[in-house]
């Protein structure tokens, strides 16, 4: 949503061109929007961050970290059999 104001504001800000003090006034806005929305990024990355942190099980916490940062992180993209209401699976898919 600040995203979409943010952009708003500069589109505005852009297509003033006669008036010079509106174009000074949208301007304000427009930077006053940005900063609020970079510090609402910068926010959010960090708490994201640090859930992500937090929630990280096992005995070395940076494990999945370095997986992560070295591309090492592998996707099972195998079909697996359903489950039938009796608990037991089917044979096949």
């Amino acid at each position: 949503m600040l995203r979409k104001r943010t952009n708003a504001l500069r589109r505005r800000y852009q297509r003033t061109t006669n008036n010079e003090y509106l174009r000074q006034e949208r301007k304000e806005n427009y930077f006053d929007g940005r900063s609020e929305y970079e510090g609402k990024m910068q926010e959010t990355k960090l708490k994201s961050w640090k859930t992500f942190c937090r929630i990280n099980d096992g005995v070395n916490p940076r494990n999945t970290m370095y997986k992560i940062a070295s591309g090492k992180t592998r996707t099972t993209s195998g079909l697996t059999t359903p489950e039938e209401e009796d608990g037991k699976y089917t044979t096949d898919t």
